[in-house]
């Protein structure tokens, strides 16, 4: 994982998605479901059991998103479409598309 996308990258793109709207617990909502699914795989599941569920983070981005009442933004639609799009593998999950969407959680400001 490259250091850019965990420092700098994430940064911008959680400031990005605060002056879009985006409301911390709708980025949470996403971020928590990704995450039970990589504590599935530490619990054993195999990864193609898991990979269905990560997903359907796509599918909840299109529905949020096409929300009238408190929709997300597109920006934070089109940033899950092309990080679970990036999810080949149990590897590209767990060192990519985790600690990415980590370091953007973190640094997301904590008002809501």
């Amino acid at each position: 994982m490259q250091a850019e996308l965990l420092k700098g990258k994430a940064e911008e793109i959680a400031s990005r998605f605060e002056a879009d709207g985006l409301r911390r617990h709708q980025l949470r909502a996403f971020y928590d479901h990704a995450k039970r699914q990589l504590q599935r795989l530490g619990y054993g599941a195999p990864f193609e059991e898991i990979k269905p569920e990560i997903a359907r983070l796509k599918a909840f981005a299109a529905d949020r998103a096409g929300r009238s009442n408190n929709p997300i933004p597109a920006t934070f639609k089109r940033f899950i479409d092309c990080n679970v799009d990036a999810v080949g593998d149990e590897k590209s999950f767990k060192s990519g598309f985790m600690p990415h969407f980590e370091a953007v959680v973190a640094y997301f400001p904590a008002k809501d």
